[in-house]
């Protein structure tokens, strides 16, 4: 790996760690925290996240992944939309440790133009509790401090916040549904 890919790696890991507890407004920034356990090697839930054909399986009609720090992620949701509207575009792969940690970059939905224009992150865990059975942590970071590096565009990352939080689980559920199988 990379020199690169495991300092910003650790790098997201001690920003989660070590963040601020939240209260009041700022609450409605905190990370996205989902934890979920599938009966699946862990492999096999990795495949999914890190391939083309898994992410098709799961998560959208189209999408495309180089599984590199720096390699490229688009996730397209519409494919016959105009460029900047199909779903995930641009995006990148940040880090790895295979079937252990991926981190990838994550925008706003074309709703919200303003948080779209900037990226915020992914980190998913996979946890091997058995041979057949793996816990996923997830976790969307980013979004404090986006609002904090543009005051005046706080409430359309609240409302991106809000928007994925309750994106995240129908993604999850559905990757679940599929790793079963």
């Amino acid at each position: 790996m990379q020199r690169f890919s495991l300092l910003f790696l650790i790098t997201a890991q001690l920003l989660m760690l070590f963040a601020p507890k939240l209260n009041g407004e700022e609450e409605k920034l905190r990370p996205i925290e989902i934890t979920i356990e599938v009966k699946a090697p862990a492999a096999k839930a990795w495949q999914l996240w890190t391939t083309k054909e898994g992410l098709q399986k799961f998560f959208a009609k189209q999408a495309l992944i180089e599984l590199k720090p720096g390699g490229s992620l688009e996730v397209w949701f519409a494919p016959d939309a105009p460029s900047g509207q199909r779903g995930a575009e641009g995006l990148k792969v940040l880090a790895y440790i295979p079937e252990q940690v991926l981190v990838f970059e994550w925008n706003a939905p074309p709703k919200y133009p303003k948080a779209r224009a900037k990226t915020t992150f992914i980190v998913i865990r996979f946890e091997s509790m058995t041979n057949e059975m793996t816990r996923l942590r997830f976790t969307q970071g980013g979004f404090a401090e986006r609002s904090a590096d543009a005051p005046d565009e706080k409430e359309e990352w609240i409302k991106t916040r809000q928007y994925l939080a309750q994106a995240w689980p129908q993604v999850l559920a559905n990757f679940k549904k599929v790793v079963e199988k």
